[in-house]
């Protein structure tokens, strides 16, 4: 979860996480299929809960959205209605629009800060008859049970099967994964480039120091301590008895000098005066 108060990028697995924890107390299946994988094609509900209400039975499907191309493509969600009797998008904030969807379908927003969902459009109470064959799979293949004897050895189908139950599960937790650590080495080059820019420029201002240096009569090359010694005494000397504005006086005097030694020299050819 994001720090309270701070905008957070709100990704499949904080909505899924969002999901949890609002029904912390109802059957909470996260990607929960119609049935189990060997059996032909499937449906994959991103969630399905159900509430433990005996007086006010309901069950709940969920279907998660964190891109709007992946919302714009998808056309496969309107067949999770049949598993539950109300039935969500849920997506951050602003991406689907309530306008967007049937009238039999709510609608989930994310907080911007990622740590709660908050009601878009509440969906209906839709009465289904929910097979039998889904409430077996859920039973049989994500429910934890506690044997009343010791617990048998897990049979090489079972432990398989487990295996594959958790796949696709897997694979979506490296995808996030993966993506995660192109971001941070995308980020991480971006801020090595502007650097190795700034370095860059830095080494031509270095450079234009140091043929001042040389111009001045100060040593610019060299490695040693003794003769970056010596450059910084003399830059020191420099800096600590000329004033600033001194080689400017002297570049100004120098012109007037050589503009009146410009004028004598023609004020003597027309005198006729011999130069010597």
């Amino acid at each position: 979860m994001g720090e309270p108060g701070k905008t957070q990028i709100v990704t499949a697995g904080t909505l899924k996480s969002l999901l949890a924890q609002r029904h912390w107390k109802d059957v909470f299946v996260p990607e929960c299929k119609d049935g189990p994988t060997w059996i032909g094609s499937h449906l994959r509900l991103d969630a399905w809960a159900m509430k433990r209400s005996w007086a006010q039975p309901c069950t709940y499907g969920y279907e998660i959205k964190v891109s709007r191309s992946d919302f714009l493509r998808d056309d496969k969600w309107p067949e999770y209605l049949m598993y539950c009797n109300q039935f969500y998008l849920a997506c951050p904030p602003g991406l689907i629009a309530v306008e967007e969807l049937p009238a039999d379908v709510g609608l989930l927003y994310a907080s911007r800060t990622g740590t709660r969902l908050y009601m878009k459009r509440k969906a209906p109470h839709r009465q289904v008859e929910i097979p039998e064959d889904f409430y077996r799979y859920i039973l049989m293949h994500r429910t934890t049970i506690i044997p009343a004897g010791p617990a048998a050895p897990e049979s090489p189908r079972a432990f398989w099967q487990r295996w594959f139950e958790g796949e696709a599960t897997d694979r979506e937790f490296g995808w996030m994964v993966s993506r995660k650590i192109q971001q941070t080495v995308e980020e991480r080059i971006d801020k090595v480039e502007v650097r190795n820019r700034q370095l860059v420029d830095q080494m031509k201002e270095y450079e234009g120091i140091r043929a001042m240096l040389r111009q001045a009569g100060c040593p610019a090359e060299g490695g040693d301590y003794w003769w970056r010694d010596k450059a910084r005494k003399a830059a020191q000397s420099i800096l600590t008895r000329v004033p600033a504005d001194l080689l400017a006086d002297v570049r100004r005097s120098i012109g007037a000098l050589e503009g009146l030694e410009r004028a004598l020299k023609e004020m003597t050819k027309r005198a006729g005066v011999n130069d010597g």
